[in-house]
């Protein structure tokens, strides 16, 4: 009976409800209803239709609700007047004085409200209806509806307590949970103390044990559990359907279900013997010893046999770095060693490893603000800053309202946050920008060069580059001028080099002496860097070749001319290029549309844009049939041909003919080819150790290992 009086008065709830269609009233929560609209006059608001006529007068501070939307329920809406909430007709008649803090609509004619409970005077949550009428009192401290219940909790000590009432606030799962939520309609998912949750109906029966990690809302009379990482199957009775075995399961509108097997992992040498092999979404090596394993978007720490180093998971883990792994779990981040010990539990907002430092991202009020932390996680800096940058051997960049200073290994602020930027340190000389302008300072914060307009660059602990325009400056820290010039100047450690205009240089000491500087033939137009021992010029629009020296060694009759490499330069005549020798013979005819310089004592050269290989000796290694051609860190050719990719050695012949969608020189005399979606690894000869049967393959230098993954298919399940 007690059942079926809810039902009525629920029914009579939304009858009330739907009766406000009839006056062409929208009673969706959290939509502007259309023809309504706030006018706002002598600093108040009211509420005017579309045609402008005033609804409400403008006498409240603000209408809606206290979740700062405008729509109206049953034609009423809320108003607000000395910071607290009422509700009032559209046709201006208050409905309740102004006595809630919060005001907002929830289900039907429901409005969920916090005022002062009259028992104990503090501010609790309750629920009314449309005319004012109180469903579930104000005894709560938090309240939401659900499918004509309401899951109400109240604090006890530092936690939340949750239950389950009825709107005539009849207890029906009693509030001693972590969290109750709502799957639908007739059932929510109750979470105990220990984080495992049951499923209960909507009169409190508990449907299953507390044995459940999290749950899907129902679909078709199904849900998604997921236990140890695993998803499986249970119908609104409980009963499992399907076991938590799966790594993802869809139920899908036509009624069928898809379910899929975790990813399978092998562990291989280079013969295909198989070492060891898991079930993972994904697989990372961070040492000799331990592995990253992701399942369900979790991710534990293991040891070589897969076994967790750890206790709980991780949402996410970062390379490891110095034997240390930031770890992250929710929105926070904490630290842990490769033996799974945690360092630092997860109370950062932000974590970085800085050796033999921590930058720790922390929340002070509102704001995320950065500290310096030592390697046993105290905090070192005496402030908390905007920004830290990592340490540089001398102090950390430190930022404050927008403005720079120095924070040292200690942890003291010994360069005040006053500055633009810091530019540049160099030995105990630090470049700052100040106020628009540039100097330098020493580490006891002194000016060493007061600011000025001009940027400046620290080249040692005695000069610096000051650049005006065009010219530079070489400068003591004296503040005087060694050397300058309007050409551009680089610095090579222990000397200067001056560029000039035509491509000579000079070879400047730090004392400003000229120590050297290349000679150039005259009306020489422009003279490239040297090669070998030689420099290319042009010379009336002709390109040849001159010594250090500037004497001219190779006349300047070619079109165009590349450095020598090898002992050979590439030249062009008539549109064709080949090489010569430092005596200008012709080693190869000029008979290719485009060439490379050689390398290792051979050369990449093309013809009808296709390419091929040919030596020092003019011979052709690999012949100009080849769509692509590059040499990769191996000094190996991969070839592409018709679309597919092949290796050569690196004398040009072919180890692996072009039949593979890609190829991976793995530098240890083992390849990873790919093709038709499908991996396995060769050998340089061309040999397969390992068959082409893997959807991934990977080497993994930590233990010298390749691994290969096999992900799971789908399958479809019908009942």
């Amino acid at each position: 009976m007690e059942r079926v009086r809810i039902i009525f008065l629920w029914l009579a709830i939304f009858s009330v409800s739907t009766s406000s269609f009839s006056n062409n009233v929208l009673p969706v929560t959290g939509m502007r209803p259309t023809g309504l609209n706030v006018f706002e006059e002598n600093g108040k608001v009211g509420l005017k239709d579309d045609a402008g006529r005033i609804l409400i007068p403008a006498a409240y501070s603000a209408i809606g609700w206290s979740n700062k939307k405008l729509s109206t329920v049953d034609g009423v809406v809320g108003y607000q007047t000395n910071g607290l909430w009422g509700l009032i007709s559209i046709s201006n008649k208050l409905v309740t004085t102004a006595e809630f803090q919060e005001l907002m609509p929830a289900e039907g004619s429901l409005l969920i409200a916090k005022r002062k409970s009259p028992l104990s005077q503090r501010w609790s949550y309750g629920c009314i209806n449309t005319s004012g009428k109180v469903f579930i009192p104000f005894s709560y401290d938090g309240l939401r509806i659900a499918n004509m219940r309401a899951v109400v909790m109240v604090r006890e000590q530092t936690r939340f307590s949750y239950g389950l009432v009825d709107l005539s606030n009849k207890i029906i799962i009693p509030l001693r949970y972590q969290s109750i939520y709502a799957l639908g309609s007739l059932r929510y998912a109750v979470e105990n103390l220990e984080s495992k949750i049951g499923l209960f109906s909507d009169d409190g029966v508990q449907v299953t044990d507390f044995s459940i990690d999290s749950i899907s809302s129902f679909k078709m009379d199904y849900a998604i559990v997921y236990q140890n990482q695993k998803q499986g199957l249970i119908d609104r009775g409980g009963e499992i359907k399907l076991e938590p075995a799966y790594r993802e399961i869809l139920l899908l509108d036509d009624g069928s279900i898809k379910v899929r097997q975790v990813d399978s992992w092998f562990f291989l040498d280079g013969q295909n013997k198989l070492l060891k092999q898991c079930l993972a979404d994904s697989v990372r090596p961070i040492s000799s010893d331990a592995y990253a394993i992701k399942v369900s978007g979790k991710v534990h720490l293991t040891n070589n046999l897969f076994k967790p180093l750890h206790k709980g998971h991780f949402s996410s883990v970062s390379p490891i770095r110095k034997g240390k792994v930031v770890f992250q779990n929710g929105n926070k981040k904490g630290l842990i060693n490769a033996q799974g010990k945690i360092l630092l539990t997860a109370k950062y907002n932000d974590l970085i490893i800085n050796e033999p430092y921590l930058l720790a991202s922390v929340s002070i009020g509102t704001k995320n603000r950065w500290v310096v932390l030592d390697s046993a996680g105290e905090t070192l800096s005496e402030k908390n800053y905007e920004e830290i940058a990592p340490f540089n051997g001398k102090y950390f960049a430190v930022r404050n309202r927008n403005y720079w200073g120095a924070v040292n290994a200690q942890g003291k602020e010994f360069v005040a946050c006053v500055h633009d930027s810091l530019l540049q340190q160099n030995g105990s000389h630090v470049v700052v920008k100040f106020k628009g302008n540039y100097g330098i300072i020493n580490l006891d914060e002194n000016w060493i060069i007061t600011p000025q307009p001009h940027t400046l660059q620290l080249l040692d602990d005695e000069r610096y580059f000051e650049f005006v325009g065009k010219t530079t400056f070489l400068k003591s820290l004296t503040g005087n001028i060694i050397y300058f010039s309007d050409n551009l100047l680089e610095f090579k450690g222990d000397y200067l080099l001056e560029n000039l205009p035509t491509g000579a240089f000079w070879i400047i000491d730090l004392n400003g002496i000229i120590s050297d500087r290349s000679y150039q033939p005259e009306s020489a137009e422009k003279i490239f860097h040297p090669s070998e021992g030689l420099r290319a010029i042009r010379k009336d629009g002709k390109y040849g070749f001159i010594d250090d020296r500037g004497r001219l060694r190779i006349a300047n009759r070619y079109d165009d001319v590349k450095p020598f490499s090898n002992g050979l330069a590439a030249i062009k005549i008539r549109n064709k290029w080949g090489f010569i020798d430092d005596q200008e013979n012709i080693i190869i005819q000029p008979v290719y549309e485009a060439v490379e310089s050689f390398r290792n004592g051979y050369a990449i050269v093309s013809q009808n844009q296709l390419f091929g290989i040919v030596s020092g000796n003019s011979k052709v290694v690999l012949p100009l049939r080849y769509n692509t051609l590059t040499i990769n860190r191996e000094n190996r050719f991969i070839l592409e041909q018709d679309g597919l990719t092949g290796m050569a050695d690196s004398k040009g012949a072919v180890i692996i003919n072009p039949k593979y969608d890609e190829v991976t020189d793995l530098g240890n005399g083992y390849v990873i080819a790919g093709r038709n979606g499908k991996y396995g690894l060769l050998t340089l000869q061309g040999v397969s150790t390992i068959p082409m049967i893997y959807d991934g393959l990977s080497f993994d230098p930590h233990h010298q290992e390749y691994m290969g993954i096999k992900k799971a298919e789908w399958e479809v399940i019908r009942f």
